[in-house]
């Protein structure tokens, strides 16, 4: 196996490919990258249990020229490493146990790896459950049902917690959902196909399919073990995790007797005159609400208090307190579109229902903390 390819481009395709590697795993395997050339182009591929991603690059004896074909295993930490020595173009010459990279006068030399037959090639085929779907939108989606995702997903032990539920019922909606116990996120998205879904995948893959360099249209894919998208010459894909997720129909069916009409900025802001000291135990925010005005306090024992207020809004009820996280109520209002936002608070107060009045498909609730 012997080709020779442009720095810059190969550069380029492995820092992509190296967002989707293991560098941790347990598999030395998994901790690279796999190189498979031939007559028409050269594949190179990750793969680890969670994701694999592919990226092919065209013979056009300009940019990549193939002297032979092969296949061939190569850390992925080393080999970025190594081609970041070279100027304009690097050759990668396989020989027997023995790989030369090199650049004129410059070269590597590394062993190859002695235990390739253990490998299971990925399957890269698309499925024919394939929708086209704005890039743009489909980030944004996800970043929406991001939010109730626990934030510390590696020190919890329950799968719910970790993924995102991806659902369509052939109503030409896609809708994803995510909760940590304390809170829960639900934004759709409307697709053009009619597809019957219902999977989840880790939130933290989930995050890593539409990345910076994906064009305006995309395809997004499903099987029934893995979710991926593709775009000219890349496929990114995540492994499903095998669960029954939490039927949530009846959660936004609750009577909210009471409605906050505020703009999301000035909430923001109310909430950030409040908050003087961050701490991992003190996370109390707490609200007084009327028809007069919204007065929010903060407290920390043994250093100090602050309070803030506002008259901005809109609400028609009797007074009442209650008290929240004031990072889960950040993190809702800030996924929100910008503009006024809804907030709704259940009979026995133990739900707030956060939405933009722009755009009723991103929802966020969070339950309120206990008041002693």
């Amino acid at each position: 196996m012997r080709f020779t390819i442009k720095k810059n481009i190969i550069e380029n395709t492995v820092d992509f490919l190296n967002n989707y590697v293991d560098s941790n795993d347990a598999s030395v395997l998994n901790r690279c990258l796999f190189f498979e050339i031939s007559s028409e182009a050269l594949n190179i591929s990750t793969n680890n249990p969670a994701v694999s991603a592919k990226k092919t690059i065209f013979v056009d004896e300009s940019n990549l020229k193939l002297d032979s074909s092969g296949k061939v295993f190569i850390n992925a930490n080393i080999f970025r490493n190594i081609i970041k020595k070279f100027e304009n173009e690097v050759t990668i010459n396989v020989n027997n146990n023995i790989i030369d990279i090199y650049e004129g006068k410059t070269k590597f030399t590394i062993a190859k790896l002695d235990n390739e037959n253990q490998m299971q090639l990925v399957d890269f085929n698309e499925t024919s459950n394939k929708i086209e779907i704005s890039s743009k939108k489909l980030e944004n989606v996800i970043n929406e049902a991001l939010v109730s995702t626990n934030s510390s997903v590696d020190k919890i032990n329950n799968l719910i917690y970790k993924v995102i539920n991806v659902k369509s019922n052939n109503d030409k909606l896609l809708t994803m959902v995510s909760t940590d116990g304390f809170r829960l996120s639900k934004a759709e998205i409307e697709i053009d196909s009619q597809v019957e879904i219902d999977i989840n995948v880790d939130s933290k893959i989930l995050k890593k399919l539409v990345t910076k360099d994906a064009p305006k249209k995309v395809n997004l894919f499903f099987k029934d073990y893995k979710l991926g998208i593709s775009y000219e010459n890349t496929i990114i894909q995540a492994n499903l995790v095998d669960l029954k997720y939490l039927d949530i129909s009846n959660v936004f069916e609750r009577n909210y007797s009471k409605e906050i009409i505020i703009d999301k900025q000035e909430l923001l802001n109310l909430i950030n005159k409040t908050i003087f000291y961050v701490s991992d135990k003190i996370k109390r925010l707490s609200f007084n609400i009327s028809k007069e005005k919204i007065k929010t306090s903060y407290e920390v024992p043994e250093i100090g208090y602050a309070d803030a207020e506002t008259t901005n809004f809109e609400y028609e009820g009797e007074q009442f307190d209650i008290d929240v996280n004031y990072n889960f109520i950040k993190d809702a209002v800030s996924i929100l579109d910008n503009g006024k936002i809804k907030i709704q608070i259940s009979d026995k107060e133990d739900q707030l229902l956060f939405t933009s009045l722009e755009n009723n498909k991103n929802k966020q609730l969070i339950t309120p903390m206990r008041r002693y």
